[in-house]
């Protein structure tokens, strides 16, 4: 595989493009998370919600 080019600039330069390992992780689990959860988040919400019914009153 080949590796990806780390960033040209210091930290502190305002044109710097490149991630320090612990930047790339942190995004790629934060991906991840987001990912999973909008995938999950019917069957959670079947799954939280199982057993409640919420009826809202009616107008008079």
């Amino acid at each position: 595989m080949p590796k990806i080019a780390g960033p040209r600039h210091p930290k502190s330069h305002p044109d710097r493009d490149g991630w320090s390992p612990e930047e790339a992780s942190s995004a790629l689990i934060e991906l991840a998370e987001n990912h999973y959860l909008s995938i999950n988040a019917e069957a959670e919400m079947f799954e939280l919600g199982a057993g409640v019914v919420l009826i809202a009153p009616k107008p008079h």
